[in-house]
């Protein structure tokens, strides 16, 4: 076989398109894959203007891309994708490398091009493309990103869903140890134990960690690992990140409420015992001067006992009221907050009990040094702050002068409030169940309805707050208000 007869072949049955064009595009020659590629034969196209066929979307991308570079001689070959319409109707991608052969004066003869049909592989690219798109939005909208780490080059790769969850511009580089950082401190031994365990073991991890994003926010995420091994060596760590802010806060919230709703079951079942042992007596005993009344005609005897009704509609009265105030209370978080200034109402407070605290010769302290003001209703906190100052004046030693020492504070990043005297102290061994219970008192020396507390704790938990004690009977109590 000659070297013509080979070319000969080649061009008849070579699976791309060979033509020879004028310098405005007109076809001259074609090779025999013109029928296969586009269905019309060599001839029906010598003479055509290829632009006649080429898809309008494309005709500027070929003229600007391919056509104008060659004729201005900018590139000596071109390679440009667009669409061409078959004999058919149909459409065919095709891919073009196109080069300009020039006449002595160095004008452009002929424009020669190879053509191959790529259709089926933009198809493909284009179904991958799709894909990808929907797997991105898929992404987007459950907020899961996507991470690999080749530990041979120590390469590590973030999808854009990765990058959006840490706050972190796409084109940031990131490597393993910029990673890590971005989790809570408190997070940060449990995923490097996880990383170690995979890189060891190959074993892979699905935890809850907390993030610190580049922004400074802190989110929750689902961290998905697992590890890739080769003759027994992990060489890949791969995974997912997953944005569970919105399902931990719900949880949280959901978590809170049942606590919520658990307190009020508790705090019912007090109020029905409360209810039932207090009002029993009296309403018996009211019953009981009814019925005497009804039954006696002296007049001395009734007038006697009708003194006795008034007394014990007095303590029902009385009764009412206390239950009455202190059901307002329990978890009205609807009352209205504001910024509140500690010291101010302590001197308010001081001024109301001025009396008391000068008979005494007590002295109060405050430390406001951490902090000053708080967000909490105001008639609460006027009301929490009266109790405890009445408390420690109440239950004071006759041994010692009184001391009162508030001390605000931080603990956990929360406002916290101290409230120490030296007074009488409770036996919280005995009583410590009872300190905050409805009508509960501890020395009975001193007079009190045992309602203070009550309606403090009831108060403090309300606004998502709790309060303790610390005591020593004979030494003094320690109160300790977290807001």
């Amino acid at each position: 076989m000659t070297d013509d007869e080979f070319k000969s072949l080649c061009l008849e049955h070579g699976i791309a398109l060979f033509c020879l064009h004028e310098p405005n595009g007109t076809y001259l020659k074609l090779s025999a894959a013109c029928q296969r590629i586009t269905g019309y034969t060599a001839d029906e196209l010598v003479g055509k203007n290829p632009y006649d066929f080429f898809h309008e979307d494309d005709k500027e991308i070929i003229e600007k891309e391919g056509h104008i570079p060659i004729l201005e001689s900018k590139e000596d070959v071109t390679t440009t994708e667009y669409r061409f319409r078959k004999k058919n109707g149909q459409f065919v991608w095709l891919r073009s490398n196109a080069r300009a052969f020039k006449n002595k004066n160095n004008q452009v003869d002929y424009i020669f091009t190879i053509s191959a049909d790529v259709d089926e592989d933009k198809r493909k690219l284009d179904i991958i493309h799709k894909e990808e798109l929907l797997l991105e939005e898929a992404g987007k909208m459950a907020r899961i990103g996507a991470w690999e780490i080749d530990l041979e080059t120590m390469n590590l790769i973030w999808s854009k869903v990765t990058y959006d969850i840490h706050e972190l511009d796409f084109d940031t580089p990131v490597n393993l140890e910029k990673a890590i950082n971005f989790y809570s401190p408190q997070d940060r031994d449990s995923i490097d134990a996880a990383v170690n365990t995979a890189l060891t073991m190959g074993e892979g991890w699905d935890n809850r960690y907390q993030l610190i994003t580049a922004k400074n926010n802190r989110v929750w995420v689902r961290a998905i690992g697992r590890a890739q091994t080769r003759n027994g060596k992990t060489v890949k760590l791969f995974g997912t990140f997953q944005d569970i802010t919105q399902q931990v806060e719900s949880e949280n919230e959901q978590k809170a409420l049942i606590e919520q709703l658990s307190k009020q079951k508790k705090q019912l079942v007090e109020f029905n015992q409360i209810v039932s042992h207090n009002l029993r007596s009296p309403v018996s005993s009211l019953s009981a001067l009814i019925h005497f009344l009804e039954k006696t005609e002296e007049q001395a005897e009734r007038n006697e006992i009708i003194k006795n009704i008034k007394e014990v509609n007095l303590s029902l009265n009385t009764l009412l009221n206390d239950l009455v105030d202190a059901v307002k209370i329990i978890n009205d978080t609807q009352v209205p907050q504001e910024d509140i200034d500690v010291g101010e109402v302590i001197e308010l407070t001081k001024k109301i009990l001025d009396g008391n605290i000068k008979q005494l010769n007590a002295k109060i302290n405050f430390d406001n040094t951490a902090w000053q003001k708080v967000m909490f209703p105001k008639l609460y906190f006027e009301s929490i702050i009266l109790n405890l100052m009445s408390n420690s004046l109440k239950y004071h030693s006759s041994e010692r002068d009184l001391i009162i020492d508030i001390v605000l504070t931080f603990e956990k990043q929360k406002k916290v409030m101290l409230f120490t005297d030296n007074g009488l102290g409770i036996n919280l061994q005995r009583y410590g169940h009872k300190v905050f219970k409805m009508h509960k008192t501890f020395h009975r020396e001193k007079q009190g309805k045992g309602l203070g507390l009550f309606m403090t704790k009831n108060q403090i938990e309300a606004m998502g707050g709790t309060i303790s004690v610390k005591s020593e009977e004979g030494k003094g109590s320690t109160f300790k208000v977290i807001f």
